[in-house]
Protein backbone atom coordinates (compact mmCIF):
# COMPACT_ATOMS: atom_id res chain seq x y z
CA UNK A 1 0.00 0.00 0.00
CA UNK A 2 1.15 3.55 -0.94
CA UNK A 3 1.90 6.23 1.41
CA UNK A 4 -1.03 8.18 -0.50
CA UNK A 5 -3.33 5.14 0.06
CA UNK A 6 -2.65 5.10 3.59
CA UNK A 7 -3.28 8.83 4.03
CA UNK A 8 -6.51 8.15 2.70
CA UNK A 9 -7.52 5.92 5.80
CA UNK A 10 -6.57 8.10 8.14
CA UNK A 11 -9.67 9.88 9.84
CA UNK A 12 -7.90 12.93 9.93
CA UNK A 13 -7.45 13.45 6.54
CA UNK A 14 -10.85 12.32 6.00
CA UNK A 15 -12.63 15.00 3.01
CA UNK A 16 -9.57 15.84 1.68
CA UNK A 17 -9.04 15.89 -2.42
CA UNK A 18 -6.79 13.71 -3.82
CA UNK A 19 -5.04 16.67 -4.57
CA UNK A 20 -4.49 17.96 -1.16
CA UNK A 21 -3.57 14.41 0.17
CA UNK A 22 -1.08 14.83 -2.77
CA UNK A 23 0.78 17.69 -1.45
CA UNK A 24 0.63 16.02 2.39
CA UNK A 25 2.18 13.59 1.34
CA UNK A 26 5.17 15.57 0.07
CA UNK A 27 5.34 17.24 2.90
CA UNK A 28 5.80 13.99 5.01
CA UNK A 29 8.90 12.32 5.72
CA UNK A 30 9.01 8.41 6.98
CA UNK A 31 10.89 7.85 9.87
CA UNK A 32 11.51 4.22 11.45
CA UNK A 33 11.56 3.62 15.24
CA UNK A 34 12.58 -0.04 16.67
CA UNK A 35 10.82 -1.85 18.76
CA UNK A 36 10.87 0.02 22.79
CA UNK A 37 12.52 2.90 21.26
CA UNK A 38 11.13 6.22 22.31
CA UNK A 39 9.09 8.07 19.90
CA UNK A 40 7.78 11.23 22.00
CA UNK A 41 9.08 12.07 24.83
CA UNK A 42 7.12 13.83 27.67
CA UNK A 43 7.98 17.53 28.78
CA UNK A 44 9.82 18.02 25.46
CA UNK A 45 8.76 20.66 22.88
CA UNK A 46 6.61 18.94 19.99
CA UNK A 47 7.73 19.58 16.64
CA UNK A 48 5.70 17.35 14.30
CA UNK A 49 2.95 15.20 14.63
CA UNK A 50 2.89 11.01 13.41
CA UNK A 51 0.60 8.86 11.49
CA UNK A 52 1.59 5.29 12.67
CA UNK A 53 2.08 3.47 8.88
CA UNK A 54 3.12 0.07 10.53
CA UNK A 55 3.06 -0.93 14.01
CA UNK A 56 1.81 0.59 16.96
CA UNK A 57 2.82 2.84 19.64
CA UNK A 58 2.12 2.54 23.58
CA UNK A 59 0.96 6.25 24.79
CA UNK A 60 2.56 6.43 28.40
CA UNK A 61 2.25 9.33 31.28
CA UNK A 62 4.85 9.61 33.80
CA UNK A 63 3.45 10.89 37.48
CA UNK A 64 5.37 13.04 39.60
CA UNK A 65 6.45 9.29 41.64
CA UNK A 66 7.66 7.91 38.42
CA UNK A 67 4.85 5.66 37.15
CA UNK A 68 3.72 5.48 34.21
CA UNK A 69 0.34 5.05 33.71
CA UNK A 70 -0.62 3.87 29.77
CA UNK A 71 -2.91 5.99 28.32
CA UNK A 72 -3.61 4.45 25.01
CA UNK A 73 -2.19 2.34 22.27
CA UNK A 74 -1.88 4.15 18.61
CA UNK A 75 -2.36 2.00 15.63
CA UNK A 76 -1.93 2.04 11.69
CA UNK A 77 -3.59 4.69 10.46
CA UNK A 78 -4.10 7.03 13.78
CA UNK A 79 -2.02 10.08 14.62
CA UNK A 80 -0.28 11.12 17.68
CA UNK A 81 1.67 14.16 18.69
CA UNK A 82 -1.64 15.86 17.08
CA UNK A 83 -1.37 18.91 20.03
CA UNK A 84 2.16 19.55 18.69
CA UNK A 85 1.58 20.50 15.27
CA UNK A 86 -1.12 23.21 16.79
CA UNK A 87 0.74 24.74 19.34
CA UNK A 88 4.32 23.63 19.49
CA UNK A 89 3.74 22.86 23.31
CA UNK A 90 5.60 20.32 25.25
CA UNK A 91 4.83 16.78 25.10
CA UNK A 92 1.87 15.15 27.48
CA UNK A 93 3.22 11.40 27.66
CA UNK A 94 6.06 9.47 26.26
CA UNK A 95 4.98 7.80 22.90
CA UNK A 96 7.12 4.36 22.81
CA UNK A 97 7.52 1.21 19.68
CA UNK A 98 5.87 -1.42 20.82
CA UNK A 99 7.09 -3.22 17.96
CA UNK A 100 9.44 -1.66 14.89
CA UNK A 101 7.25 0.81 13.53
CA UNK A 102 7.29 2.92 10.50
CA UNK A 103 5.54 6.61 10.51
CA UNK A 104 4.84 9.15 8.33
CA UNK A 105 6.18 12.51 10.02
CA UNK A 106 5.24 16.04 9.44
CA UNK A 107 7.03 18.91 11.26
CA UNK A 108 4.87 21.64 12.29
CA UNK A 109 6.26 24.47 9.87
CA UNK A 110 5.51 22.15 6.98
CA UNK A 111 2.22 21.67 9.05
CA UNK A 112 1.25 24.98 9.04
CA UNK A 113 2.28 26.10 5.57
CA UNK A 114 0.37 23.87 4.12
CA UNK A 115 -3.12 24.93 6.47
CA UNK A 116 -1.91 28.84 5.37
CA UNK A 117 -1.97 27.70 1.50
CA UNK A 118 -4.80 25.56 1.55
CA UNK A 119 -7.39 27.60 3.76
CA UNK A 120 -10.87 25.05 2.80
CA UNK A 121 -8.20 22.25 3.69
CA UNK A 122 -7.64 23.70 6.69
CA UNK A 123 -11.33 23.87 8.19
CA UNK A 124 -11.64 19.84 6.73
CA UNK A 125 -8.08 19.42 8.94
CA UNK A 126 -9.77 21.29 12.01
CA UNK A 127 -12.64 19.65 12.23
CA UNK A 128 -11.26 16.22 11.80
CA UNK A 129 -8.15 17.08 14.45
CA UNK A 130 -10.78 18.39 16.63
CA UNK A 131 -12.98 15.05 16.75
CA UNK A 132 -9.77 12.91 17.42
CA UNK A 133 -8.72 14.81 20.38
CA UNK A 134 -12.85 15.20 21.80
CA UNK A 135 -12.67 11.01 21.17
CA UNK A 136 -9.53 10.72 23.19
CA UNK A 137 -10.16 13.28 25.71
CA UNK A 138 -13.36 11.30 26.60
CA UNK A 139 -11.67 8.22 26.64
CA UNK A 140 -9.28 10.28 29.22
CA UNK A 141 -12.09 11.28 30.90
CA UNK A 142 -13.66 7.46 31.40
CA UNK A 143 -10.15 6.24 32.75
CA UNK A 144 -9.79 9.23 35.31
CA UNK A 145 -13.33 8.62 36.36
CA UNK A 146 -12.53 4.78 36.60
CA UNK A 147 -9.16 5.53 39.14
CA UNK A 148 -10.98 7.79 41.21
CA UNK A 149 -13.95 5.34 41.68
CA UNK A 150 -11.37 2.56 43.00
CA UNK A 151 -9.65 4.89 44.83
CA UNK A 152 -12.78 5.52 46.71
CA UNK A 153 -13.32 1.99 46.98
CA UNK A 154 -10.20 1.38 48.33
CA UNK A 155 -10.26 3.74 51.06
CA UNK A 156 -14.01 2.77 51.83
CA UNK A 157 -12.47 -1.09 52.08
CA UNK A 158 -9.35 0.39 54.87
CA UNK A 159 -11.09 3.49 56.27
CA UNK A 160 -13.36 3.23 59.61
CA UNK A 161 -14.37 7.19 59.71
CA UNK A 162 -16.69 7.19 56.61
CA UNK A 163 -15.26 9.85 54.83
CA UNK A 164 -12.06 9.48 51.97
CA UNK A 165 -9.26 11.87 53.36
CA UNK A 166 -8.95 14.75 51.26
CA UNK A 167 -5.96 14.83 49.15
CA UNK A 168 -5.61 17.99 48.19
CA UNK A 169 -6.79 18.15 44.59
CA UNK A 170 -8.33 14.92 44.50
CA UNK A 171 -11.97 13.79 44.85
CA UNK A 172 -13.27 13.89 48.86
CA UNK A 173 -16.18 11.41 48.87
CA UNK A 174 -18.54 10.59 52.12
CA UNK A 175 -18.60 6.57 51.86
CA UNK A 176 -22.35 7.27 52.22
CA UNK A 177 -23.50 10.34 50.70
CA UNK A 178 -26.89 10.19 51.86
CA UNK A 179 -26.02 9.09 55.36
CA UNK A 180 -23.96 11.98 55.87
CA UNK A 181 -26.37 14.55 54.24
CA UNK A 182 -28.84 13.20 56.64
CA UNK A 183 -26.76 13.33 59.96
CA UNK A 184 -25.56 16.77 59.01
CA UNK A 185 -29.41 17.80 58.88
CA UNK A 186 -29.96 15.80 62.25
CA UNK A 187 -27.55 18.25 63.37
CA UNK A 188 -28.81 21.64 62.04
Amino acid sequence: MSFFDVLKTVPMFSGLSDRELTVIEALQGVETFRRDEVIIKQEETGRSLYIVIEGAVSIKKSTPEAHKIRLAEVLRGEVLGALSALDAGPRLADGTAMQDCKLLALHRDKFLLFVQNEPQAAVTLMVNLLATLSQRLRKTDEKVHENEVSRVQEWERTDTTGDVPDDGDKLCVPRNPVKTVRDRLRLS
